[in-house]
């Protein structure tokens, strides 16, 4: 995990960068008038610092800019386990396809995207499950073996109520 949260870092970090020199070299293009030859060589000779005054010089705050252009887009697949809506339980009572109340349940995977700080410790906190060591094979295998130890609870009941 460790690897994985070092390659993410270096990963925004180099985002930030490539961001603010793009930014600061169409700003010059752009407002400044200059080519873009002359933009990239007086890029070249600034620092961060002066990268930031340019831009602000030109009435640009680079820091206005929205997070996902200065951080990147970071997208995380999240499991959790629903419920089967209804149309799927119709169509599988169409196919003549027995439904338990265990079987109704199923893993699923939502998508989210955001711009965040995934330097700091907070983001790895939020979303550890997105980040577990547990595998996907490993989640799926408890998910089939809690949804046996439930069908064969249920069948227990109903044999118990008969």
């Amino acid at each position: 995990l460790k690897n994985l949260r070092d390659y993410l870092a270096w990963r925004q970090v180099d985002c930030h960068i490539n961001s603010l020199n793009n930014s600061v070299y169409w700003a010059l293009v752009d407002q400044g008038k200059m080519t873009g030859k002359d933009a990239q060589k007086k890029l070249s000779q600034l620092k961060t610092a002066e990268k930031h005054e340019a831009m602000f010089s030109l009435g640009i705050n680079y820091n206005d800019l929205q997070p996902e252009y200065k951080k990147g887009t970071t997208i995380i697949r999240m499991i959790e386990e629903r419920e089967l809506d209804q149309t799927n339980v119709e169509e599988l009572k169409e196919r003549k396809i027995p439904v338990t109340a265990s079987q109704m349940r199923r893993l699923h995977y939502t998508y989210k995207k955001f711009a965040a700080n995934i330097i700091d410790d907070g983001f790895f906190e939020e979303y550890s499950q997105a980040f577990s060591d547990v595998s996907m094979k490993t989640l799926k295998e408890q998910f089939k073996k809690k949804l046996a130890l439930e069908a064969k609870e249920e069948a227990k009941t109903n044999s118990d109520r008969e």
